[in-house]
């Protein structure tokens, strides 16, 4: 078979992706609902600040958890994977107010002066995540973000064939009446519980405090931060337990224990005067909770959220028909904490409905994986755990953490001011979806440790997912075959194939699983190339598409309906070839 060109490839794998991912949306494959009978896997991620679309970190981070996801899947289990938007804080506060300036200083559009035309610009920033030049000025205005990014990102991670249940996405500021609830009642609770103490405090050295509206006043000629905080040092003997408890990366577990020991006090407020988008206290309006203290615990709240909110932004009532005022904190500690309600305690659903709720959010809790960045060690992680291990019973703790450094381009490092950010869209299109995904797989380079996408590892990524469609049109279109019986060689070398990749998911190590996918199209390649027996091609087609479906997932569909006439989805009905012919006869 002669080899074709890459820019070819990457159009045909793109009209691919395009046309399954249709069909995923339309046989809603990726929504995950309870089932008894069917184990569960949830997994989360810290979402990101909505002031601009996702780049190549992010979709790296949420690729850990995806990956994951797409293995469960093939074991049977019933899977949950969301997506909320966060919306809240000072780094949208940072962007706006720094935009409004720029457009105050140099006009609209700004004329930069020459010596300023090479440095980073919130307008330049802007126009570079794709919003046209005649809306900037909207984005002065920090509400304006999350009525914006979401359907953008959200279409993105749709292209990048995500595994996603969008019906529960949600946006997380106080003009979302469902989520703002929920906050209260976690900061109520903290409180209730004497957790919470108000007074000035050291400013803590993070990104998230180091640019407007911190609240600091001065005592004793230094510098205090003014709010309310957690104690996070006198906790790290909890949070330390809960660490241990899961099955994590060494080295991760063991830096954010010591952060834990370091951090005295957590920050979790600001003042209103500050002007970020947040959610006011109920005993003390004067005070937000901010962007590291609203999404401690938004995977608790996301198993249950479309049971609430009938849209993004909680404008509208969700399948239970619960109004926000319903949600009491007797509504929350029952749902969550298992608390019975009190004699007498009325809502306006029948209690059947209350009941649902709190089995849904039983059935998903605690998360099964949280992929993170390591650079969230020293902050979020351990307002998660904090709240997490402070709030939630010990059986719906997290159960798996997994921490990667930062992603390199090339060997460099993304900047803003640098110019070197690639959004998430610009590379599907210069590559893919799948052939993008192939190659931040291989972008791992351990734990908490740097990671580093190469250009030509994702065109290496291309050749590959293009020999694998160049076997199926083999397969399709060859009509001499040889009569030959299987070769137990090829059996046992697929078998064999199949027992490593098993090994490396089983491990989250989907570097490794990459590379035994890769071998396994490069076995395929050398079949078509020889003499072959249909039998073993389409076994070995049926394996590469399972064992690859995790990292892959349009190209592995593609192969499974179109190319070997499987009714259903691959999602929803691929299983982990654990021996080939039972694989093989399950969807004949």
């Amino acid at each position: 078979m002669e080899k074709a060109n890459v820019s070819e490839v990457v159009l045909r794998l793109k009209a691919v992706e395009e046309a399954e991912q249709l069909v995923w949306q339309q046989e809603k494959v990726f929504e995950g609902n309870p089932d008894p009978t069917k184990q569960k896997f949830h997994a989360t991620w810290p979402f990101i600040t909505i002031n601009g679309r996702m780049h190549l970190g992010h979709a790296f981070t949420f690729l850990q958890a995806d990956f994951a996801v797409g293995f469960t899947r093939l074991l049977g289990k019933e899977c949950l994977q969301t997506f909320p938007f966060h919306a809240s804080g000072a780094p949208i506060l940072h962007t706006a107010v720094a935009l409004r300036e720029e457009l105050s200083k140099y006009g609209d559009p700004p004329q930069f002066p020459p010596e300023k035309k090479d440095e980073f610009a919130w307008y330049k920033f802007l126009i570079s995540q794709g919003v046209p030049p005649d809306r900037i000025s909207e984005f002065t205005d920090p509400a304006h973000y999350q009525h914006y990014f979401p359907e953008v990102i959200r279409k993105e991670v749709t292209r990048l064939g995500a595994h996603v249940d969008w019906r529960r996405s949600f946006v997380t500021t106080n003009e979302n009446p469902y989520y703002d609830k929920f906050i209260q009642w976690v900061y109520g609770t903290l409180k209730r519980k004497n957790l919470l103490q108000f007074g000035s405090i050291p400013p803590v050295k993070h990104e998230y405090y180091s640019d407007l509206a911190v609240g600091f006043t001065e005592e004793g000629g230094e510098e205090q931060h003014l709010c309310y905080s957690v104690g996070i040092q006198e906790n790290a003997g909890v949070i330390t337990k809960a660490l241990k408890s899961m099955k994590c990366c060494e080295k991760s577990a063991a830096e954010i224990a010591a952060n834990a020991t370091k951090q005295k006090r957590w920050p979790c407020t600001r003042p209103v005067t500050s002007g970020i988008t947040g959610h006011p206290l109920i005993w003390d309006k004067e005070h937000l909770v901010d962007s590291l203290g609203d999404p401690w615990l938004h995977n608790y709240y996301s198993t249950i959220s479309y049971q609430l909110q009938g849209d993004w932004y909680g404008t509208t009532q969700g399948m239970m028909h619960l109004p926000p005022e319903a949600l009491t904190n007797e509504f929350w500690d029952y749902v969550f904490l298992g608390t019975p309600l009190p004699s007498g305690c009325e809502f306006p659903v029948p209690p059947a409905r209350l009941q649902q709720i709190a089995e849904e959010f039983q059935y998903w809790s605690g998360a099964d994986i949280l992929a993170t960045g390591r650079d969230l060690n020293d902050g979020l992680l351990l307002g998660f755990l904090y709240g997490m291990t402070q709030i939630m019973p010990e059986k719906h703790w997290l159960k798996c953490l997994r921490s990667n450094g930062y992603l390199l381009l090339d060997g460099e490092k993304m900047s803003k001011s640098a110019g070197m950010v690639t959004t998430l869209d610009e590379s599907i299109d210069l590559y893919g979806s799948d052939a993008l995904r192939l190659a931040l797989a291989q972008a791992w380079n351990g734990e908490l440790a740097d990671a580093n996408f190469s250009s030509a590892t994702a065109v290496s990524a291309v050749a590959t997912l293009g020999d694998l469609l160049a076997c199926c049109d083999y397969y399709a279109c060859n009509s001499v075959w040889h009569a030959e019986p299987s070769d137990v060689r090829v059996q046992q070398l697929l078998h064999s194939k199949v027992d490593t990749a098993r090994a490396a998911y089983d491990a989250y190590e989907f570097k490794a699983a990459a590379g035994v996918c890769i071998g396994l199209i490069a076995d395929l390649r050398a079949q078509c190339d020889g003499v072959c027996v249909k039998r073993d091609l389409r076994d070995a087609l049926e394996v590469a598409a399972l064992v690859l479906s995790p990292l892959c997932p349009a190209v592995c569909e593609h192969v499974w309906r179109r190319v070997l006439g499987n009714a259903s989805s691959i999602v929803t009905h691929g299983r982990w070839p654990e021996t080939l012919r039972a694989a093989s006869s399950e969807n004949h």
